[in-house]
């Protein structure tokens, strides 16, 4: 077996030349792009919007990543404290990541991180974080999306597998032998879930039996760039740049869950440049004059990050995966390895923004205007509910109030109705900013804060959960679906009220299921969630 890995790794190396259909020239420096303003502005505003970053998706892991990919200055210490607060997690946890029982793209993620900065991942706090990838049926409990990124996880520096035998002491793992992860294993787990695979219309992936959507599609290529000198491997790999060519809309963009998104762009960018495929120039993705590189750019919200979706405002999880594209991208346009490649890691590239900026490319941004920030927090903490001694607080006999939530809320609930099944008077709804005010005839959404306030005291705060609303604007729709599916698949984060609204069985287990339960609701093919 470990013949199998070094010939697959040695035979990385030539990849770029071995498969020519996944050559394209490219520009020869990043000015060229026009995207080093938005670079630029972008890696600022997460070195001040997460001063310090913290082990989870949103404000952790990949925020880390895109700086040190983009080889942005940070603050003195930045990476540093953000390890300090990894040894800890570890320590705490005797080697257990949160939540990574059921999700072993904890410790994916965490890899990948970690070794961007420059970290030995075998050896953090005295735990070697490969560990937890060397059971094949843990690792692909949560599917294809498991396979993918403990391959794109151990392959950023060529990491060995430990013996799952060797590492049951620590991970706690059955000593199976059989059950023994290998690359070999997860390539091919990947290549059998290719959609109609053995068949004239095989091509792309995705999380649910059906069409292929992009965000899988690409990260599947992330995952198999490396071995696409295997003769089964290029071809499930041109099969999915075909299906990529061909979901890509008129204006650049790609959609899934019956939304244009920032996420679905960015992944393909960086599937692309790993394939060292110029997403701007290549025929195959330059529609009607738009590329994805341009159609991600109409998301930048002016003065740095993206929008989730058009006509929002800016978006944490959004603006995290729009660096690491721009990242991916800048790389690739500089020669440089791509964006999980991490052999030059900590210290291999860095971005020079005094290039900027040439926009021989046509590449411009002409969205201009500055937003405010984004009203949906997927990755929101609930606020602790204060309330004071000697005093009732919200009460319903249409809804319920139950450990910081106000539950039951049906979608489409207008403010005057909400109030009017309030029992106290005095109770104000404010939007996910807990400062700006709902209005009559605005729906209550998921998210929002619901205030007692007597006199000057704010007496209660709650959060309102509408059960299928996790984009907190009070409707159910595909938008939800997806969502529910990225959380599912550990894409996005879902915490507080938003966790809440997502678990509609209430078994606290986000699962492909209630996305697919949401969509059908949205299109009204199921009369209940």
């Amino acid at each position: 077996m470990k013949k199998y890995v070094s010939f697959l790794v040695a035979i990385s190396l030539i990849i770029t030349i071995s498969i020519p259909v996944f050559t394209q020239a490219a520009d020869s420096s990043v000015g060229g792009t026009g995207i080093g303003v938005q670079l630029s502005a972008t890696m600022s505003y997460l070195t001040t919007s997460v001063p310090a970053p913290s082990f989870g998706m949103g404000g952790g892991e990949w925020t880390v990543m895109a700086l040190a990919r983009a080889g942005h200055h940070v603050p003195d210490e930045y990476f540093e404290n953000y390890y300090k607060k990894i040894e800890k997690v570890l320590k705490d946890g005797n080697g257990i990541l949160p939540d990574s029982e059921k999700k072993k793209t904890e410790y994916s993620r965490l890899i990948i991180a970690l070794t961007s900065i420059g970290k030995d991942v075998t050896d953090i706090a005295g735990y070697d974080l490969t560990a937890w990838l060397s059971s094949m049926s843990k690792v692909t409990r949560q599917g294809i999306n498991g396979a993918i990124y403990a391959l794109i996880a151990l392959d950023t520096k060529n990491y060995d597998i430990p013996d799952i035998t060797s590492a049951a002491s620590v991970t706690g793992y059955t000593a199976d032998t059989s059950d023994q992860a290998s690359r070999q294993k997860l390539v091919s787990y990947i290549l059998e879930r290719e959609l109609g695979k053995g068949t004239e219309n095989a091509g792309g992936f995705s999380l649910l039996p059906g069409e292929p959507d992009p965000d899988t599609t690409a990260a599947a290529i992330q995952a198999l760039a490396p071995y696409c000198s295997m003769a089964d491997v290029s071809a499930a790999v041109e099969r999915a740049v075909n299906v990529l060519s061909d979901i890509q809309l008129p204006d650049g963009t790609y959609s899934s869950w019956g939304s244009v998104n920032s996420e679905s762009i960015a992944q393909v960018i960086i599937a692309l440049t790993a394939l060292r495929i110029d997403p701007v120039h290549d025929n195959r993705f330059n529609k009607e004059g738009n590329n994805p590189l341009s159609a991600l750019l109409e998301l930048y919200v002016e003065g740095g990050g993206f929008r989730h979706i058009p006509n929002t405002g800016l978006n944490a999880i959004a603006t995290d995966q729009a660096a690491c594209a721009l990242a991916a991208y800048a790389r690739y346009c500089d020669g440089a390895n791509s964006l999980y490649e991490m052999s030059d890691a900590p210290d291999g590239w860095r971005f020079d923004d005094s290039n900027d900026i040439d926009n021989t490319t046509g590449v411009t941004n002409s969205n201009t205007q500055q937003t405010t920030e984004n009203t949906t927090k997927t990755n929101e903490t609930t606020k602790n509910t204060t309330i004071q001694q000697g005093t009732s607080g919200i009460s319903s006999q249409k809804y319920i109030i139950d450990g910081g939530f106000i539950k039951n809320i049906s979608e489409h609930t207008a403010l005057e109705t909400f109030l009017f099944n309030i029992n106290e008077s005095g109770v104000s709804v404010f939007l996910n900013d807990g400062d700006t005010a709902l209005i009559a005839g605005m729906p209550v959404g998921t998210g929002m804060l619901v205030k007692l306030i007597y006199g000057d005291s704010v007496i209660q705060e709650c959060f309102a959960v509408v059960k299928g609303d996790i984009d907190g604007n009070g409707l159910i729709t595909a938008a939800d679906a997806r969502l529910a599916l990225r959380c599912s698949a550990s894409l996005v984060t879902l915490t507080g009220a938003f966790l809440t609204a997502a678990d509609i069985n209430g078994d606290g287990d986000i699962k492909a299921s209630n996305a697919r339960k949401i969509l059908r609701y949205s299109a009204q093919l199921e009369d209940t969630l």
